[in-house]
């Protein structure tokens, strides 16, 4: 019974996490990159399940170690530097509300193969004993053969920006692509044609809103992935 009960919250663990106030939901968890990508995230989505609004918080604690030359950050609506642990400023979040896009998790594998694993607690800056926390688990495995062969897209970084960021790409010779990226409401905003086989494109955002917006990456007429852009003020 004890060992049912042991492997059942172990599970829960990699979906979410929740407190008699807070609820956080990670996008992915594992989080499951190359080591030649820049950086792989995701984001956690923090729900406040009370009936009056939140000031909350954010912290983070590496689990064990860390494979040598790499690094994680965090943004709690403004993004900390690696060397930062605990957010400076708090999030307000309403009554019965949840906060999709304002904490995301970063990972920089700097070409290492590995698993890293951090803790990240959200608590209201009134009461921190009202706490969550949630384990992120990061995993960049080497590239196999046959993945050569294959196009390559990264991830946009930075991310959350609030005007510049890159994409990196490699792609097979003699190949086509698009990146056309779109706001929520599926206006494009940028639509741009690759030429060279590998290079960066770079999208100034700062005339742009804030909010959540969204790549497909289209390659000999075929969509082939998506990713996943925050633009903050």
């Amino acid at each position: 019974m004890k060992k049912s009960i042991f492997y059942l919250l172990l599970a829960f663990s990699s979906f979410g996490a929740i407190s008699q106030s807070i609820v956080l939901t990670p996008e992915a968890n594992p989080v499951i990159g190359s080591p030649s990508d820049f950086e792989v995230y995701t984001t956690i989505k923090v729900e406040n399940a009370t009936g009056t609004p939140l000031n909350l918080r954010a912290s983070r604690q590496l689990i064990g170690s860390s494979p040598q030359g790499t690094s994680n950050y965090f943004c709690w609506d403004l993004c900390y530097p690696a060397n930062v642990s605990s957010s400076n400023g708090s999030i307000t979040i309403d009554a019965n509300t949840t906060n999709e896009t304002s904490f995301s998790v970063h990972y920089l594998p700097n070409g290492t193969s590995g698993s890293t694993v951090v803790k990240y607690c959200v608590f209201d800056e009134l009461n921190i004993t009202d706490s969550v926390c949630v384990n992120i688990t990061y995993t960049t495995a080497a590239t196999s053969v046959s993945d050569l062969n294959k196009e390559y897209f990264g991830d946009f970084h930075p991310n959350p920006t609030s005007s510049l960021t890159y994409i990196d790409y490699d792609l097979k010779l003699g190949q086509a692509a698009n990146v056309v990226v779109s706001d929520m409401l599926g206006s494009v905003v940028f639509n741009e044609t690759i030429i060279n086989k590998e290079g960066t494109l770079s999208f100034d955002f700062s005339n742009h809103k804030s909010g959540l917006y969204f790549a497909n990456i289209i390659v000999d007429g075929e969509i082939k992935t998506m990713k996943r852009l925050v633009i903050t003020d």
